[in-house]
Formats: C-alpha cells, sequence, structure tokens
C-alpha cells in the first residue's frame, strides 16, 4: 500500500505528467518495476507534512485502472455501449487490473485543481452513457405487417381476452388507428397506435432523451362500431362521423376532445382509402384542423404580436404542404395554399409600411397561382385592403406619390374582382373601400378632423 500526502500529488502516470496540470512544490514520480509489477514512490522533495485522517479509497474506487495502464501495444478489450475515449482519459474506464492496488490520500483542505477531478467525471460519464445507435429494449410489440386496417366511431374498451369480464388493457378513442391480427366471433384482436406521433410537432421534442415512440397496445375489443377498409363504403361512413364530431367541435357545450377526434378520423379516410374521391377533401380537413389548433395555440403566447414572423413560434406546416403536393391543382391544394399565408403575416404592423406591402404581395401572388381557387376573392380583398392602408400610412408621412400610387393599385385589383367574382362577398367590400379612398375617408388609424 501506498502512502501519499498533500505534497506527494504530483506524479507521472502512464506518460502523463500530472505535474504539468498540478504544480506542487513536492512532487514524486511512479515508477513500475515490469517484473514485480510493483508501484514504488521516490519523492523528489519533502516538506512537513500536514496531518490529517487517511482514507482508504481502494474499497470505493478502482483506483487501480490509472495505477495499471495496459501493456504498450496491447488493445484494450471493447465493450458495448462504452463510448470512446482519446488518450490517457481512456485509462480511466478500462477494465480493473489482475491485482488491486490502493491510494492513501489525507483528508485535508488542498488547492483546488479542477483539471483532474474534471477529467474524472466527464471519462465517467462518458463510460456510463450508452453507444450511439444502441438498439432499444426487445420486448416491444411490433405491429403485424399485413392486417387490415380499421377505426374505432366510439370510445371502445380494451381487453386481454376475448371476454367483457377480462381484464382491461386500455380504452382505445375514436379515430385511433388499429391494425386488425385475429377475428373471433363479434371481437378483435387488434393492434391499437397511439397517435403520439401525429399530435406531436418536431419543435414539441425534447433535445436530449423522451423521443421513442411508444408502441402500440395489443388486445381484444369488440367489432361493432369499428371500421376496417373492408366495409363497405367505409370511406363515406368515417367521413360522415368525422363531419359530426367537427360540428360538435363548432358547438361551445361540445366535448373537448370533439376537433382532435375529428382531425383523426379525417386523417383515416385519407389513408384507409387513398383511391376515395373523398380523400382529396379529407385530408385537407384533417391538415386544416390541425393547423387552426395550433394557430389558436400560438395567438395566446405574448410572441404573437411580433412584427416579424420568424420571432413567433412556428407552426408544422407538413400536412398542409403534403396536401399541396399530392393532390395538386384541385380545390384542396388551393385551400392548403391559403392557410399556409398565416404562418407568414406580422403579428402586428406597428405602424411600419413594410408589413402591408410584404402581405399584399403574398396575397396577389396566392391570386396569381390559383386564379379560380376557393379562396382567390378573399385573397384578393385582403390585399385591396393592405394597399388602402398603405395609401393612408403614405399620405400621413407626406408622401404624395406612393400613396396615390398604392389608391390606384387598390382600384386595380378591385375592378379585376368585379370582372371575375361579381357575386363574392369579399367584391362589395373591395368596392367599399376604394369608396373611402375616393372620398378620402381614412381606412387606418383614427380620424381626428
Amino acid at each position: 500500500m501506498v502512502q501519499m500526502t498533500e505534497g506527494d500529488l504530483g506524479f507521472s502516470l502512464g506518460g502523463l505528467d500530472w505535474r504539468a496540470a498540478h504544480p506542487s512544490p513536492i512532487t514524486a514520480h511512479l515508477r513500475r518495476n515490469r517484473r514485480s509489477r510493483r508501484v514504488e514512490m521516490q519523492p523528489i522533495a519533502r516538506r512537513p507534512e500536514r496531518r490529517a485522517d487517511a482514507v482508504d479509497f481502494g474499497s470505493v474506487l478502482e483506483i487501480c485502472q490509472t495505477v495499471h495502464p495496459l501493456p504498450r501495444g496491447a488493445d484494450a478489450p471493447r465493450q458495448p455501449g462504452r463510448a470512446e475515449l482519446p488518450g490517457a482519459l481512456s485509462l480511466l474506464t478500462e477494465p480493473c487490473c489482475q491485482r488491486r492496488s490502493s491510494i492513501m490520500f489525507p483528508v485535508s483542505k488542498l488547492p483546488v485543481r479542477p483539471a483532474f477531478p474534471l477529467a474524472l467525471a466527464a471519462a465517467l460519464a462518458a463510460a456510463a452513457v450508452p453507444a450511439h445507435g444502441r438498439a432499444g429494449p426487445a420486448q416491444q410489440i411490433q405491429k403485424p405487417m399485413a392486417g387490415p386496417r380499421a377505426t374505432a366511431l366510439q370510445i371502445t374498451p380494451l381487453y386481454v381476452e376475448p371476454d367483457p369480464n377480462s381484464q382491461r388493457v386500455d380504452k382505445v378513442q375514436i379515430g385511433r388507428e388499429l391494425v386488425v391480427a385475429e377475428k373471433s366471433g363479434p371481437w378483435l384482436r387488434v393492434y391499437a397506435n397511439t397517435d403520439i406521433e401525429e399530435m406531436q410537432d418536431q419543435e414539441d421534442q425534447p433535445m436530449v432523451g423522451g423521443n421513442e415512440t411508444p408502441p402500440p397496445i395489443s388486445g381484444w375489443l369488440q367489432a361493432k362500431g369499428v371500421v376496417e377498409e373492408t366495409t363497405p363504403n367505409g370511406d363515406q361512413i368515417i367521413m360522415g362521423a368525422a363531419a359530426n364530431e367537427e360540428d360538435l367541435a363548432s358547438n361551445p357545450r361540445g366535448p373537448t376532445d370533439a376537433a382532435q377526434a375529428a382531425q383523426l378520423l379525417y386523417r383515416r379516410v385519407a389513408e384507409m382509402f387513398p383511391n376515395s374521391p373523398l380523400a382529396g377533401e379529407a385530408a385537407w380537413r384533417a391538415a386544416d384542423i390541425r393547423w387552426q389548433l395550433q394557430k389558436a395555440d400560438v395567438s395566446t403566447l405574448p410572441s404573437a404580436k411580433e412584427q416579424q414572423a420568424y420571432m413567433r413560434p412556428r407552426m408544422n406546416e407538413d400536412p398542409l404542404h403534403n396536401v399541396v403536393k399530392h393532390y395538386p391543382r384541385t380545390r384542396w391544394a388551393a385551400l392548403a395554399a391559403f392557410d399556409l399565408i398565416d404562418d407568414k403575416l406580422c403579428g402586428n404592423w406597428e405602424g411600419s409600411t413594410k408589413c402591408p406591402e410584404k402581405e399584399a404581395d403574398l396575397y396577389e401572388k396566392y391570386a396569381d397561382e390559383f386564379p379560380d381557387g376557393p379562396r382567390t376573392a378573399q385573397a384578393l380583398y385582403e390585399a385591396v385592403y393592405r394597399m388602402a392602408v398603405l395609401a393612408n400610412m403614405y399620405s400621413a408621412s407626406g408622401d404624395k406619390g406612393k400613396g396615390a400610387a398604392a389608391a390606384n393599385h387598390a382600384r386595380a385589383l378591385t375592378k379585376q374582382m368585379q370582372a371575375h367574382f361579381a357575386d363574392s362577398g369579399y367584391t362589395w367590400r373591395a368596392s367599399a373601400l376604394v369608396y373611402k379612398l375616393d372620398e378620402d375617408i381614412p381606412v387606418y388609424g383614427i380620424d381626428l378632423n
């Protein structure tokens, strides 16, 4: 056993000179005898020792990992799940040598040397962290590759066995994705997905850990109220149930989860019946409901009033982009593209002309891309309103030239609306704005006269 005191902390270990990291007037060398594998202390200088109680760390930490490194040229045994450490730090995590050694340290107030404790802590932490990409538990339930997909139109209990008196596993909510694995009379053995991936956004994922998708649950449920891919007119049945849930969501006294149920049911139509004539509408309605829920959530945050869009939390645009991609040049693609404009608008104009100019350009580009779309008249009206606002802003700042140009542009857009959307209410509203411009009535701000 080797006893070290406060002054003996400077030593050389496996080619790493700790005297450089821990300068001390009193240093020592560790010299290994290759034949006897014995560790000796060879003091260089010494000063009066400070008396203190000695603590044996050999029974707590296997210090021999640092005292007895592997022979030169020998490769350290690889252990699964252990991270690679460069240089001398790898010695801290190697398997213990065959003969244990212990070192005596005095318990006294020593100068704090942050380098070695931090290196030791980093090495131990790295050794405890599993290697990246390590496989998860093998006990997770995997849903079958084959089997008809289905969904439930009502909250249905899931049992361990096809018996209502058996233990309940969980409750299958409305619109959840099911995979039928087996049928037994009026019972179905299914794998029910939790739909966690559908309801969480990429921005909501934690930065460290907790990002694993829970496995589907398995059990038996009664077949009534379950619509499968093979059910006659299954797309129409699920579409009608989704419309009912959406109507309940618009009712202040309706269920709190009606909007989520409607979104899931619409998504089931698009996924289970991709060749149905209702697939495009169902895909857009599912994406639109999710978009509106996100929009309502973001509007409650203080950052919702920020002028720049990048200062606000970004909403998940993927479902709407998928509608535009998979159903191009359709009514549903035009509706999805109009929704996407919301995330590019300013939260608060703050009297700046940049915001109405940018937003008017966005709406005009949409009208050019979808000249006969279901939201084209509304987009043109939004552009007319912003041009009228710009006319008021420029006039108030004394820039009469830009104010007159904005007013003329608003009149030109209104004539375009009267030619193509004469029966639209948005055309009538645009005509009212032009009338105010002609009569020099403020559209934006307060009339102080």
